[in-house]
């Protein structure tokens, strides 16, 4: 399983209610990368009248620990 050990980014306009630990699935035929991917990170850019959303996925599984915190 070692796209798994992967983070991929991701820029997007429609992403602005995604959390840490949201599920999204991408099916992109360009890259081939299609699946089940989980957010582990997000950050917002602002600029002149617009703003961009940098996402950070992965494909592994939540870790248990997220959940007890």
């Amino acid at each position: 399983n070692q796209k798994a050990k992967y983070e991929y980014t991701l820029t997007t306009f429609e992403s602005a209610y995604l959390e840490e630990n949201d599920a999204v699935e991408i099916i992109d035929k360009d890259t081939d990368i299609n699946g089940i991917f989980r957010v582990i990170g997000k950050s917002i850019s602002f600029g002149n009248g617009a703003y961009s959303i940098t996402l950070n996925i992965n494909n592994q599984p939540p870790l248990l620990d997220s959940f007890l915190t």
